[in-house]
């Protein structure tokens, strides 16, 4: 481990694999180790219903502050999350990385039409 990850901040998300939803973060604390272990513990907590039902734990490394509130480090993270989404390219590709799984997402320069822009397109 490099000095940054034993002094850096991470964030542990709880997420569903299944539903793609948010459960937010749960726990911000110092260190890659320090995280890793406590998401070991959520998961040996974890029921098997939980579990069965999608729900898993990642680490982000973060700026968010250790200890803060998760509801607070919840909203904090989501609006950074948001404004860099506003900033990027129409045609830029975006990694997110989901455990140990990275999930690539392309933000396509064009969007839905609406069904009476399709019918408008149909008729002219």
């Amino acid at each position: 481990m490099t000095r940054e990850e034993s002094k850096a901040s991470y964030a542990i998300i709880r997420h569903n694999i299944r539903t793609y939803e948010s459960g937010g973060v749960v726990l911000v604390v110092k260190g890659k180790d320090n995280a890793e272990v406590r998401v070991k513990h959520f998961e040996a907590g974890q029921s098997s219903e939980d579990r069965h039902a999608g729900w898993r734990y990642f680490i982000e490394q973060t700026d968010l502050k250790v200890g803060m509130d998760p509801a607070q480090a919840t909203h904090l993270r989501q609006m950074k999350l948001e404004i860099r989404e506003s900033q990027a390219g129409p045609d830029q590709v975006r990694v997110a990385e989901v455990g140990t799984a990275e999930v690539c997402r392309v933000k396509c320069c064009t969007t839905q039409i609406g069904a009476a822009q399709v019918r408008a397109a149909e008729v002219n």
